[in-house]
């Protein structure tokens, strides 16, 4: 029978998560720094990109072309209400790629009551260009009318550059590398950020929620309405290696006699 989760096991379950967190997003931080020479938007977009030498890339034409239908969508909408044309050469210089906490609301019900937490899954990511993330696109939003349309548009262009880079160019390979550094990549959309799309990075290490009852309790005794997943202990006992398993198909297609010497 599965052990019952409670706050006792929830203590030590966030103690595993913690150092399995610190491990994880250390990896991370070091494969994106290795990674960022490729993430340059002149690598996809060329001479389209503001620079103070003239690179040509083949298929800038039609890198830019993409771009303006990912972006155009979201600028039209109340929440941007962003210049809809985009004149290159475009102001985008980021290059480093930085990660996020991914941040959602759950209802957490039992039978004799409900309450709206904020979880945070500290091993699904959103993904962004350094200084160009999430709390400053938030900031921007907040207190856009004391800013210049500039800051917000290139704000905007960075994550729908980074979205067209992972999730729609492909470009360089860097899905699958990330896929065999035991990091999916993704594209969806969060509630204050509109139809913007939003690159999440998850790692291969699963994390769940408790029960709703332990998340009550649990930021009942912490007198905040936030709670994070922990990682599932017996999913990391299940990780399977995906290298290892297409080579053991390979083997098997042969002769899979030889798996049992």
């Amino acid at each position: 029978m599965e052990e019952r989760f409670t706050i006792q096991k929830l203590l030590v379950v966030r103690k595993i998560t913690r150092a399995v967190v610190e491990l994880v997003r250390g990896q991370l931080k070091s494969y994106l720094t290795a990674l960022a020479p490729l993430t340059r938007p002149r690598n996809l977009l060329g001479e389209y990109v503001r620079g103070t030498a003239k690179e040509t890339v083949k298929g800038s034409e039609n890198a830019l072309r993409d771009l303006k239908s990912i972006y155009e969508p979201v600028a039209a909408t109340k929440l941007y209400d962003l210049p809809k044309e985009l004149n290159p050469p475009l102001e985008l210089s980021g290059s480093l790629l930085d990660f996020h906490p991914l941040d959602y609301a759950h209802a957490a019900k039992t039978e004799r009551e409900s309450k709206a937490i904020t979880v945070t899954s500290p091993l699904k990511w959103v993904l962004s260009y350094s200084g160009i993330g999430p709390r400053q696109l938030k900031d921007l939003l907040a207190t856009r009318a004391a800013r210049t349309g500039d800051e917000l548009q290139q704000s905007v262009l960075h994550f729908c550059v980074l979205h067209q880079f992972l999730n729609v160019a492909k470009h360089t390979g860097l899905t699958e590398l990330f896929a065999g550094l035991r990091f999916t990549v993704s594209s969806g959309k969060v509630p204050e950020f509109g139809e913007l799309p939003i690159t999440f990075l998850t790692s291969a290490v699963p994390t769940i929620l408790p029960p709703d009852e332990v998340i009550i309790e649990s930021t009942e005794i912490s007198g905040s309405p936030v709670f994070e997943e922990v990682v599932d202990i017996q999913g990391i006992v299940n990780l399977s290696d995906p290298l290892r398993d297409r080579l053991i198909e390979i083997v098997k297609l042969h002769d899979a006699s030889l798996l049992a010497t």
